[in-house]
């Protein structure tokens, strides 16, 4: 079959709040595994249509990760929508609240909406994250950033304070005029492409803003 691809499929360990429901993971077989479990199944899948919803929440991540002085090295929204970014040197803040700004942006561009962890869920993100039940969404990235900011000693109140602050500033971030504007360019070239190369993305974002504009200290 032209166009298509391996996948592995396994059953689905994690025990994270993102990952309860799922029975199976399914993953590229050329990719870095993310999950455990032996695997059960190899299929051949061709590549799902691009989706705007898609294209709008990488670019919001890789656009975030370009204000914050994070170098993008690769930005996907085929087979496993994807943003790669270096990371080294950046706080723990900017790295937190470039997670969340790809759901924020997300909801900002398609719905023109804002919101927050309802608080029951959060709970249970964050009681998960302590106990190390992990998964690769961007909730769980967050919520392990909540933790490392305040200790994983300290009482979950001061996560949940953390969590909401990174929320907060991901919701500010994705309103402003200048950001959604390279959101949609680069979002237009994802949809274009498919796949847009480290140097492609920062172009796209060099446009409207200088890398490294924005610092957030811890």
């Amino acid at each position: 079959m032209t166009d298509c691809a391996e996948f592995v499929v396994r059953p689905c360990a994690a025990d994270c709040v993102c990952a309860r429901a799922n029975l199976v993971a399914i993953e590229r077989t050329d990719a870095v595994a993310k999950w455990d479990g032996e695997p059960i199944a190899t299929i051949q899948m061709a590549p799902p249509p691009r989706s705007r919803r898609h294209a709008v929440h990488e670019a919001s991540h890789a656009t975030a990760a370009h204000l914050f002085g994070m170098a993008i090295r690769e930005v996907c929204i085929e087979w496993e929508a994807y943003c790669d970014t270096i990371k080294t040197g950046a706080s723990l803040r900017s790295n937190a609240v470039m997670m969340a700004a790809g759901p924020a942006g997300e909801r900002w561009a398609m719905n023109r909406l804002t919101s927050t962890e309802y608080p029951a869920d959060l709970s249970d993100l964050l009681i998960a994250i302590k106990e190390a039940r992990i998964g690769p969404c961007d909730r769980c990235k967050i919520a392990g950033c909540a933790w490392l900011s305040v200790g994983f000693d300290a009482e979950q109140d001061a996560a949940t304070a953390a969590y909401r602050d990174f929320e907060r500033e991901a919701n500010e971030l994705v309103k402003h005029p200048v950001f959604m504007r390279a959101v949609s360019e680069m979002a237009d070239a994802l949809m274009e492409k498919g796949t847009l190369t480290g140097a492609e993305a920062t172009d796209i974002a060099n446009k409207h803003m200088r890398f490294g504009a924005m610092k957030l200290n811890d």
